[in-house]
């Protein structure tokens, strides 16, 4: 990618991270954050601050970020001129997150996959907040903790061994407007455990799923 005049001679912050994925708009264009210091800057639009940004067919700009242990998502049906006020899709009870995904698909159906913690909590549990009406002023988010009595993770930090590779998490929401999770999955409390020695110390995936209630 070329460098943007507006930033001068000063390199520009873009690359293949979650954040700077191109977002595609119902009219063609592509919207993608990037970050740069420069002298001068044509600001046409400011956005609030984010860490991920989704959009629909409709055109609606979807807004995520983390603080401590929220997830906070706002919405703009304007290109960003307006924005919702932020709301926390975490679960009820949860206090404390770790890697986490968020999805779009048709206009107002959000899905956000996370590592989260309760009261108490040192292991992981994966949890899959949906919502199918994140335009509405007051929008219902449904979540569900995925794993059941197990815990996903079992290192404190997410980072020690047996647990590895948890950058590997994700949300998706298929044709059906089922939303899935995705997550890493440890072996054991120690590499000495029984699952991981028969697994050779190496973590697993689990997959899960929203299931809607009937009307």
């Amino acid at each position: 990618m070329p460098q943007h005049s507006e930033c001068g001679s000063t390199g520009e912050d873009f690359g293949p991270t979650d954040g700077n994925y191109p977002q595609p708009g119902p009219s063609g264009a592509l919207y993608v954050l990037v970050a740069c210091e420069a002298a001068t800057w044509p600001v046409l639009r400011g956005i609030p601050a984010g860490d991920e940004l989704r959009t629909d067919p409709a055109g609606n700009l979807y807004k995520t970020r983390q603080v401590e242990g929220s997830l906070l998502l706002s919405v703009s049906k304007d290109e960003g001129v307006t924005w919702t006020p932020e709301a926390n899709v975490a679960a009820p009870g949860v206090i404390a997150i770790n890697d986490w995904y968020v999805a779009v698909r048709d206009a107002g159906d959000v899905a956000v996959s996370y590592f989260g913690q309760v009261t108490g909590q040192t292991t992981w549990d994966g949890y899959l907040t949906e919502t199918k009406d994140a335009l509405d002023a007051d929008p219902l988010f449904w979540s569900a903790q995925l794993n059941g009595s197990r815990p996903l993770m079992f290192d404190t930090e997410l980072r020690g061994t047996p647990s590895v590779l948890v950058d590997y998490i994700g949300a998706d929401i298929g044709p059906d407007g089922t939303a899935w999770a995705s997550f890493v999955q440890d072996c054991g409390t120690d590499p000495s455990d029984p699952g991981c020695t028969s697994q050779d110390g190496q973590t697993r995936g689990f997959v899960g799923r929203v299931v809607w209630p009937a009307p």
